[in-house]
């Protein structure tokens, strides 16, 4: 509801109610807009803001009672916005010079999970979050590894649950943060190997013939270092007839 004086300071109080028949035991009061200090005049900003909270439906009937200060006269003229329709045109925002409807959700400074609502004229967080939990121990107990943390949002309204797919947003609702980490430099002996492989063909020289069989590290090191070392074993071969 927009309301002008055409005197000013001279309005004490506006009271909407609504009413889908018109009938007086039929309206409620849905707002009613006082001055922000006692026995003062409404600001000219609340006279063109008085709000009422979104309905089921539209009403058919609104009464707005208006009530002038003492001693004083004055001429009001009255505009009602709809804003429960497909389209919101007093309830838009702005941003860079592009008009957003009411419900509408942006990511304003293109930052990755920085999401605003169109709400009321005004741009509002799309996200409630807890604090960063701490960072979890670092992955390798030696070399490189990673460390985690996250933090848990939802959404700071929820009829926009119900009204919008909000799937295309599902990791800024469960935020994980990962940096690298590192202990200390692995050693050979150190990396939990598994079991030795089979023994490899005898080579070299008649003198000097060996075989070698090998192990990787196991998985639960879980070391960029250790993932790649292999841990030999060799053994003198019995000499051929060919020697």
């Amino acid at each position: 509801v927009v309301l002008k004086s055409s005197t000013p300071d001279s309005v004490r109080e506006v009271t909407v109610f609504v009413a889908d028949e018109d009938k007086p035991e039929k309206y409620v009061q849905v707002n009613r807009e006082t001055p922000k200090e006692p026995k003062k005049a409404l600001s000219p900003s609340q006279l063109e803001n008085v709000e009422f909270p979104e309905l089921p439906k539209l009403p058919k009937f609104v009464r707005v009672i208006v009530q002038i200060l003492a001693e004083m006269s004055t001429n009001v003229s009255l505009d009602l916005f709809s804003c429960q329709d497909d389209f919101y045109p007093c309830m838009n925002c702005t941003h860079n010079g592009t008009s957003y409807i009411e419900g509408s959700i942006v990511s304003l400074n293109g930052v990755k999970c920085d999401h605003h609502v169109c709400r009321k004229r005004s741009w509002e967080p799309l996200y409630d979050c807890s604090s960063w939990s701490s960072w979890s121990n670092c992955s390798s107990e030696c070399d490189a590894g990673f460390k985690t943390r996250m933090k848990i949002c939802r959404s700071s309204f929820r009829d926009l649950i119900a009204r919008q797919n909000l799937t295309s947003l599902e990791k800024c609702f469960n935020q994980v943060e990962r940096e690298p980490c590192f202990n200390r430099r692995c050693s050979k002996t150190e990396c939990n190997p598994a079991e030795w492989g089979p023994w490899s063909p005898c080579s070299g020289e008649c003198s000097t013939l060996l075989s070698e069989r090998k192990r990787q590290p196991g998985s639960a090191v879980l070391s960029e270092f250790c993932k790649k070392v292999q841990l030999p074993e060799s053994r003198l071969c019995p000499k051929t007839e060919k020697c």
